[in-house]
């Protein structure tokens, strides 16, 4: 069944306190509510902003003590992404937030013929579940074999918010990686910039032209030949740990795209393994840990 319509996903609301100044409704939307360009059109559009209780413009001016208030709705469109039973790991929800451990082998979206067994899919039926008709918002993405915590946004705001966040890097994320070799410092930062490959749509590699890129690495745990590390992304790119490891020599163990195949893993050996943001509206440090899945705990065994 096709679904097709507008819902109410909140109200927002902020009481003007500065002395002084001269404020648009506008201004207020955009700087205190944290608002998109988008968004704030579709407020135009239905007529969803009031001062004081009374339906206003954006170019309304607002002075100390006016009550700017903003009712979102979403035209939230469901039948382009089937529903599908997929067992979901939960690390957290609220009302604002979903947070998921992603299992490996396993695509964020439908791409291409694979339509039926993603996160969009198992997401969308969970929420039907409850009556609920959203649209998948994850906040950033993980390879389909990469493992581990990704946040999903309930609504267009809060995707804004904690978007915003991590292009800031108010929020961080750290991956645990097994590298192929030890490498020759036990700690540091790589910053190289990164581009994609000529002739590929997937891979991405090294490139003064490309987009700069920093990672931190810190190695937890020595094996024979390899090593576990910690590693805290400082900026998003695609493929950012996987290009980095391998551009210092210390590929991960079973990325066949940046390094080799491994006889004790079939997918590249990282875990997105924790996520620390601050709550888009209780304004609370959430920290969150997704624990290493069995098959690196069994390839680190098999590499002592």
């Amino acid at each position: 069944m096709s679904i097709n319509c507008y819902t109410l996903t909140m109200e927002l609301t902020h009481i003007f306190i500065e002395d002084n100044q001269t404020r648009s409704v506008h201004y207020v939307l955009k700087y205190n509510l944290l608002l998109s360009r988008k968004q704030i059109r579709r407020l135009k559009i239905n007529n969803s902003i009031f001062v004081n209780g009374q339906p206003c413009t954006v170019k309304t001016p607002v002075l100390k003590g006016d009550k700017i208030s903003a009712k979102l709705f979403e035209h939230l469109v469901t039948n382009d992404i089937l529903s599908t039973n997929i067992p979901l790991d939960i690390l957290y929800e609220d009302e604002y937030i979903l947070v998921i451990n992603k299992p490996k082998d396993m695509l964020v979206h439908p791409v291409g013929k694979e339509i039926e067994y993603t996160l969009a899919n198992g997401i969308k039926y969970y929420y039907e579940q409850q009556n609920v008709y959203m649209v998948s918002r994850p906040v950033g993405r993980l390879d389909r074999n990469t493992t581990g915590v990704i946040i999903y946004a309930k609504n267009a705001h809060v995707h804004t918010i904690m978007a915003k966040q991590l292009s800031e890097s108010t929020s961080k994320k750290q991956y645990l990686g097994i590298i192929n070799h030890i490498p020759d410092n036990l700690e540091g930062t790589i910053s190289l910039p990164i581009g994609r490959a000529k002739d590929s749509i997937i891979q991405r590699v090294i490139d003064d032209s490309g987009k700069i890129s920093h990672t931190t690495f810190r190695v937890l745990a020595v094996y024979k030949d390899s090593a576990l590390v910690l590693f805290t992304l400082l900026t998003g790119r695609t493929h950012q740990i996987r290009v980095h490891a391998q551009a210092i020599g210390n590929p991960l163990i079973g990325d066949t795209l940046y390094g080799q195949f491994s006889p004790f893993i079939d997918r590249q050996a990282l875990h997105s393994y924790s996520s620390t943001f601050i709550h888009p509206f209780t304004k609370e440090v959430i920290v969150l840990h997704a624990k290493l899945p069995k098959d690196m705990r069994l390839l680190i065994k098999a590499l002592r």
